[in-house]
């Protein structure tokens, strides 16, 4: 069972935006800008880890860049 950590957290805020918002999962994914669901910021890929090349980010110093995330695990 995962108690914690990043699924936790991903499972838990999509089950609120899902029951609160009816929101599907393919609305988050592949996301290109950040978006607003009633009080949820959601960020793409770039927004959360700029230097994710390979996931699609766009670097640092493009707009969407928000945070630089250095999870491992």
């Amino acid at each position: 069972m995962n108690w914690t950590g990043p699924g936790l957290w991903t499972d838990t805020v999509f089950d609120y935006l899902n029951e609160t918002y009816h929101v599907q999962w393919p609305t988050l994914t592949k996301l290109d800008h950040t978006r607003l669901i009633g009080d949820v910021y959601i960020l793409p890929i770039t927004g959360f880890q700029p230097s994710a090349f390979d996931m699609g980010a766009r670097g640092p110093n493009h707009p969407e860049a928000r945070i630089a995330h250095f999870f491992h695990g």
